[in-house]
């Protein structure tokens, strides 16, 4: 018995074997085309999906970031862009519950939470997100979010050094940079590590020995 695989068999080649295709009738042929009329739904207009009606060509596909690029543009002020529209706020820093904002810091910030006891420092510390700097010095046009930080600048162009050290007679600008230093004459390390417990004078000197923790 011979057998077949495929398309040898010789069935396939006899055109008895597939079934024949209808034909339509012949008035098929001669009958205009039926055209069906759409149907007229009354009430709200139907927009398509992926269509403005403010686009002249409904068939008109614009690029998302096209889009996003020809917005208009919010003026500077300041020299910066006010950012504060674009951020988006925690739902749960919205409405914030009494038991979560300490009695001696009643002003939080709606944007990460930050309590401070006194409105002034809240309403400096909502620059910090929106990047306005409305203190300008007069003689390098360098600005500032804070009037003290530009107060402390100011010194650099006049060397007014106010703040003096106690034990080695050496000037600084502001008081922070005071304290600073005099950890080098007390042997004071505030902050320490978490993995080393290492410890150092400085904020900036743990943030960097961190790194070498990240890198192993």
């Amino acid at each position: 018995m011979t057998s077949y695989t495929g398309y040898e068999r010789p069935e396939f080649f006899d055109p008895n074997y597939l079934n024949p295709i209808p034909m339509p009738p012949y008035d098929f042929y001669t009958q205009p085309p039926s055209v069906v009329e759409p149907t007229v739904i009354t009430g709200e207009p139907v927009i398509p999906y992926g269509w403005r009606p403010d686009w002249s060509r409904p068939t008109e596909w614009i690029p998302p970031a096209q889009i996003l690029h020809s917005l208009p543009q919010e003026p500077r002020a300041y020299g910066y862009v006010d950012m504060s529209s674009h951020i988006e706020m925690k739902p749960s820093l919205l409405k914030p519950l009494a038991r979560d904002v300490p009695a001696n810091k009643p002003f939080r910030c709606q944007l990460c939470g930050k309590s401070f006891s006194q409105a002034a420092n809240l309403t400096a510390h909502k620059r910090v997100h929106t990047g306005e700097r409305p203190f300008t010095c007069s003689v390098c046009n360098r600005r500032f979010s804070q009037s003290s930080s530009l107060v402390t600048h100011r010194r650099t162009h006049t060397n007014e050094r106010p703040y003096q050290c106690s034990h080695c007679d050496k000037k600084f600008t502001d008081s922070s940079t005071l304290t600073k230093h005099l950890r080098t004459h007390t042997g004071q390390k505030p902050y320490g590590c978490d993995v080393c417990f290492m410890r150092f004078t400085q904020s900036g000197n743990l943030h960097r020995h961190m790194k070498t923790h990240k890198s192993l």
